[in-house]
């Protein structure tokens, strides 16, 4: 399971080095060993120490099974926190078994028992573990059930992708080895990684990668940490040349290359996914919503008159609108090319502006009687008997418009 790796807290102790352990004598061993041993336990968490743990098993050949038994493993931290140190000694140069240690060791007065493989006991521990982990995954399977849980679908895709991930640590721990390539297309295929998936197992190696690139553009040569002044920045970048001296400069830029694969590989899901996805088409509104901004009168007692419901106006011909308070009467024609008449916002579109005009009644409640009285015969000529000058509409109601008629 790729794990994001989270940056271990600054020494305050100078990193104890094994190298060339098997020209020293028994007693320095022990003593260099135990210094390791005792600064590995000050200066980590345990939560920077377990990733290597299930890296390990993993490596070991446990099952997906036992390595969730052996988180699960609560109350447990004691019996895990012995075999993490135990992993972080051997990823930092500490020999799994030395005979001459152990001769030493068990030559010493007051001392009990064979010296055994640090291997060994990071095998008993997790097999505690994993022991007391099965019984709280059964009693969180047993909750499930009662509670009817169902898992959402970011936990199946967090799984999913958790899943698809054992191959491609397997491969990326292997490339500054190897530097064979990896079948990333046929992989995600096998797997049915989607997207959503992609997006997940980029984020699973992002924050490796940044580590790693930080440590190719900004790794402090011995030369550079000599010509700093400041004695704590001095201290500190050579604390970091330490922390990472078990890794070359190579290893450090393969290692660097395959993660900008797996995110490269990444990219491609999701942009392809892009690429092929289908535009989503925009819902057409409802004829109320389009009008739902229209300001205008929905009677008149002076001139006793009611409008018509406003989306009666959409996809209409003619539009006629009387203003109760300038006493004009309009008609909108939709246009030969725009129309038909409909609603934006406030205001109507889609109509003729040279043809759409109004005139002001100087009789209204007469003019009005007999327009309500007309036919669409009548209605066409009804504007032109009226002998005043007539003006442009332009498309705005307010709210002293009354909708006349709509065809």
């Amino acid at each position: 399971m790729a794990v994001k790796k989270t940056r271990a807290r600054a020494p305050k102790a100078q990193i104890p080095d094994m190298t060339g352990y098997e020209s020293w004598s028994p007693q320095k061993f022990h003593h260099v060993r135990t210094q390791m041993r005792d600064y590995i336990y000050e200066n980590f968490k345990l939560s920077d120490l377990l990733p290597g743990v299930w890296k390990w098993m993993k490596n070991q050949g446990y099952s997906a099974t036992d390595i969730k038994a052996a988180k699960a493993a609560t109350g447990t931290e004691s019996v895990r926190t012995v075999a993490a140190i135990c992993v972080r000694m051997l990823d930092m140069g500490v020999p799994d078994y030395y005979e001459k240690h152990a001769e030493y060791w068990e030559g010493l007065d007051g001392t009990s028992g064979t010296m055994r493989p640090l291997s060994e006991y990071v095998s008993e521990e997790i097999a505690r573990a994993i022991e007391h982990g099965k019984n709280a995954v059964e009693e969180e399977k047993v909750e499930e059930q009662k509670k009817g849980y169902v898992p959402s679908i970011q936990d199946r895709i967090r799984e999913q992708s958790y899943d698809a991930c054992y191959a491609i640590d397997a491969w990326l721990e292997e490339y500054r080895n190897t530097k064979k390539d990896f079948n990333f297309a046929g992989h995600f295929a096998e797997k049915n990684v989607t997207q959503a998936h992609a997006r997940k197992i980029r984020d699973f190696y992002t924050g490796e990668y940044e580590e790693y690139l930080e440590l190719v553009n900004n790794f402090p040569t011995p030369q550079q940490i000599a010509k700093l002044t400041d004695e704590k920045e001095k201290d500190l970048a050579q604390q970091f040349r330490e922390a990472y001296a078990h890794l070359s400069k190579t290893d450090i830029k393969k290692h660097l290359e395959g993660l900008e694969k797996i995110l490269g590989a990444c990219d491609v899901v999701i942009d392809k996914a892009k690429t092929t996805r289908k535009p989503r088409v925009k819902k057409a509104p409802s004829k109320d919503k389009q009008v739902a901004k229209v300001k205008y009168k929905k009677q008149d007692d002076t001139y006793q008159l009611v409008s018509v419901n406003p989306v009666d106006m959409l996809d209409a011909k003619e539009v006629w609108v009387f203003n109760c308070k300038t006493r004009k009467l309009g008609k909108y024609i939709a246009d030969d090319m725009t129309g038909p008449i409909t609603v934006k916002g406030t205001s109507l579109a889609g109509f003729d502006e040279h043809k759409s005009v109004q005139k002001t009644l100087r009789k209204p409640a007469d003019s009005l009687k007999e327009f309500k009285k007309a036919g669409k015969v009548a209605l066409r000529k009804f504007l032109e008997d009226i002998n005043t000058t007539d003006t442009k509409l332009n498309g705005r109601l307010n709210s002293d418009t009354i909708i006349l008629r709509v065809n």
